[in-house]
């Protein structure tokens, strides 16, 4: 019976030497899930890599990651690679939990601490570096990135994270501007005035940090109530301290009394309301 050629997908090996070149290949490999092999290199590195398109006669073998003996791996990373199906999580899965690599506002990021876990959801407050990963925007150029052991990461931008900061303990005046200190003094007089404090979750070009910013926001209410953007009203935002530790929230409130204390408690609202009229023993 004649096959169809539709079921017929191409010779595979059809002579004692096509037979030798495939067992001589295929004697020192370690087949790993989704189409990717694991060999040892000529150097004694290893190298992982994925298998080509059985569709595709012009493909082949793609170098993923190579692992050397001093301790060091290299990928070759793309855009398009890494935004192909599944192929992020590919990477992730062949590289220590100390490093992670992940897409954020279509930009592309490394994480990388040696012996620590950089994989958690929140607790992740040793965390004040990223590599950004420079690959084009469309094209399926290679970038060569390569993991260190004392931690540097080559082929990859650094960007360090901000300090954690605490305001002065001054009155509210002293840390505005002419304009907003004029602008909040109009409100103030016009009854329009609301301050409001309030705890914000942390992050660092995407991360969650575990950490928190506390501020104070100064309102305009009448702006606000006919304003159409999310800040409508705002007349300053005063960042009383920024990537804080959960631990620390009691310090900050005490804070935040101090630099409010001028402030009459008929413009205070929610929990600063209570925490200034509780200190003032009102």
């Amino acid at each position: 019976m004649k096959v169809p050629f539709y079921e017929s997908y191409g010779e595979t090996i059809g002579s004692i030497a096509v037979a030798k070149e495939v067992f001589e290949r295929e004697r020192n490999v370690a087949r790993l899930p989704r189409e990717v092999d694991l060999r040892e290199g000529e150097d004694g590195s290893y190298v992982i890599s994925k298998r080509k398109s059985r569709y595709n006669k012009d493909d082949s073998d793609t170098t993923l990651i190579v692992y050397t003996n001093d301790n060091c791996i290299h990928m070759n990373l793309s855009r398009v690679t890494l935004l192909g199906y599944g192929m992020m999580e590919l990477y992730n899965q062949y590289i220590p939990d100390s490093s992670l690599i992940y897409e954020n506002n279509q930009d592309l990021f490394m994480i990388y601490e040696p012996g620590k876990s950089v994989r958690g959801y929140y607790d992740n407050k040793h965390i004040d570096k990223v590599f950004k990963i420079d690959a084009g925007a469309t094209t399926n150029a290679l970038v060569n990135v390569s993991l260190l052991p004392d931690g540097e990461v080559l082929g990859a931008k650094k960007v360090k994270r901000g300090p954690s900061t605490e305001a002065d303990p001054k009155p509210l005046k002293e840390h505005l501007e002419k304009k907003h200190y004029t602008k909040m003094a109009k409100a103030r007089l016009d009854n329009d005035l609301r301050v409001e404090y309030s705890r914000k979750w942390a992050t660092f070009r995407g991360i969650s940090l575990g950490l928190y910013h506390y501020c104070i926001e100064l309102w305009s209410q009448k702006e606000y109530a006919h304003g159409r953007g999310p800040n409508s009203g705002l007349i300053r935002r005063l960042y009383v301290g920024r990537f804080i530790d959960d631990c620390d929230q009691a310090r900050m409130d005490d804070l935040a009394v101090k630099i409010l204390k001028d402030i009459p408690l008929s413009s205070l609202n929610g929990k600063i309301h209570d925490l200034c009229s509780s200190a003032r023993g009102a």
